[in-house]
């Protein structure tokens, strides 16, 4: 769950529509119901996918008024919407995004375009097409594909429960689960965009910071994620500056670079190109972006490549694929597999130009 999602936006974006629009009863419930939606999955003002029966139950409105709702949404310009079946094998679901203040000041005469990369909506349909074991119950969470293309479960969140917690439940559930991890995903590849030797950097923040491998990790990424690296490192003490201003002055270069091909202008959005070719755009929702933001997208967008379309190589395979969890899935399958799983990832990487580490942790 999104343990800072802002209240306070959502209350003034609900607060306009009630003022400007003139809403049926229906649809006015079916909006406030999209609160608690954007809360359980991607967040404010974020694309939900959801099917009749869960939103009917959300929004207490009768099923059989549920598309009429919607429609009248999407008429008056209030939310962007796609209208689908209910979550069934190969089918899309309806798909509602809220517009923000900025977008409804602005009156956005657009319907929900979907530009999620299309491993992360195939991995997405697939996975909201099946049910898997979760100790000793069945349940069916929600997935949507996010703007860099990662997948991310919601109704249950069981992305957001603890590595030990999951653990415990697939063990319960299955006699054998493979669970496979890109080990720093983020440094190795900005190191093969920059140039620069990232191999150790968490290691050197972590000791010269005195702090924890998490700590230093959220710097570090933090480092590559902001607007301006080097004013950044100038605010770190003394000892840091010599390994990482140097570092922070090769990312300012590139993300420089970035911004001036991809920055918004006009009506054109921000938008950058991963590895793997795919292209995010922003979903302009009225929040201002920045040129670390450029970067993060290539970087993330990049792992979801990896992470979505290896795991649609295994689904091909008919491996038995459970779910994604940030940098890596898991598997029920038995040891004897492990190779044929490692290849399938390694060709992935080979694709795309990449060498990674990987790391195996069997779960029975």
């Amino acid at each position: 769950m999104k343990s800072s999602y802002p209240y306070s936006e959502s209350s003034k974006v609900a607060h306009f529509v009630r003022e400007k629009y003139k809403l049926s009863t229906s649809a006015m419930r079916v909006y406030n119901s999209l609160t608690e939606l954007e809360y359980q999955g991607l967040g404010f003002c974020e694309p939900i996918t959801i099917n009749y029966n869960n939103l009917s139950h959300i929004s207490t409105v009768h099923r059989n008024g549920i598309k009429q709702a919607l429609l009248e949404l999407s008429e008056k310009k209030v939310c962007e919407v796609v209208i689908g079946s209910d979550i069934k094998i190969e089918h899309k679901a309806t798909r509602v995004r809220r517009f923000s203040v900025d977008e409804l000041k602005s009156s956005p005469r657009y319907k929900l375009i979907d530009t999620n990369p299309e491993s992360a909506k195939q991995l997405a349909e697939h996975l909201n097409s099946k049910s898997i074991r979760w100790g000793n119950e069945s349940i069916k969470p929600t997935w949507n594909p996010q703007k860099t293309g990662r997948v991310y479960s919601s109704n249950p969140n069981i992305q957001s429960e603890s590595s030990s917690y999951r653990k415990k439940k697939l063990n319960q559930a299955y006699d054998c689960v493979i669970d496979l991890d890109l080990k720093s995903a983020d440094p190795t590849i900005i190191k093969h965009l920059i140039g620069f030797d990232t191999s150790n950097l968490y290691n050197k923040y972590q000791e010269l910071g005195n702090c924890s491998r998490n700590d230093a990790k959220a710097q570090v990424n933090m480092l590559a994620y902001c607007n301006n690296s080097v004013s950044v490192v100038k605010h770190w003490d003394n000892y840091f500056h010599s390994i990482f201003i140097p570092y922070a002055e090769t990312l300012d270069e590139y993300k420089n670079k970035l911004w001036n091909s991809g920055k918004p202008i006009g009506k054109r959005k921000a938008f950058v190109d991963t590895l793997n070719k795919t292209k995010i755009t922003d979903t302009n929702n009225g929040k201002k972006i920045h040129k670390g933001n450029l970067l993060n997208w290539l970087v993330q967008g990049t792992v979801a490549d990896i992470i979505n379309q290896t795991s649609l190589d295994l689904i091909n395979q008919e491996f038995n694929y459970l779910f994604p969890v940030h940098d890596s899935f898991y598997i029920n399958a038995n040891k004897s597999a492990i190779d044929s799983i490692i290849n399938i990832l390694n060709n992935r990487l080979q694709i795309i130009g990449l060498e990674m580490d990987s790391e195996i942790k069997i779960i029975n």
